[in-house]
């Protein structure tokens, strides 16, 4: 049922609001996005299960490798936001390919030393589109 304008003015209150999967939002129980690390490597491939999170967490290691390739085999559904922050080492100078499931404004590089990158991304249910990058903050 909606709820309108005179009810809220009521000042009535109202049940806790069940999303589709089950999760149950509250004053007492907000949705918090939630977070996960993804190891440094010259190729990436991000999955998206329920503990891998919205945001991942990419800290870049140049032992392992000075570039790095990320993709994707499984888009996640419409509407799904991914944001992707990187912490570039010491070292500095990498560059970051977007390849399979993304649709992105070109590569990210050539990364200052100890500086953050975010970059975020909507599903279209087909390919990962890139709505926005920083540059180098911090």
């Amino acid at each position: 049922d909606a709820v309108t304008t005179d009810q809220i003015a009521s000042g009535n209150t109202y049940d806790a609001a069940t999303l589709s999967g089950g999760t149950t939002l509250s004053p007492t129980a907000p949705l918090y996005e939630s977070a996960s690390t993804v190891t440094w490597a010259a190729a990436i491939s991000l999955t998206f299960t329920t503990s891998d999170g919205n945001m991942r967490e990419i800290l870049i290691n140049n032992a392992s490798g000075l570039n790095s390739t990320i993709s994707t085999s499984s888009v996640p559904r419409k509407g799904y936001v991914l944001r992707l922050s990187f912490l570039a080492d010491a070292t500095g100078g990498n560059t970051i390919t977007f390849g399979t499931g993304f649709k992105s404004t070109g590569t990210l590089g050539t990364l200052t030393a100890n500086k953050y990158y975010q970059v975020t991304f909507i599903s279209n249910g087909t390919n990962l589109l890139e709505v926005s990058r920083t540059a180098a903050v911090g």
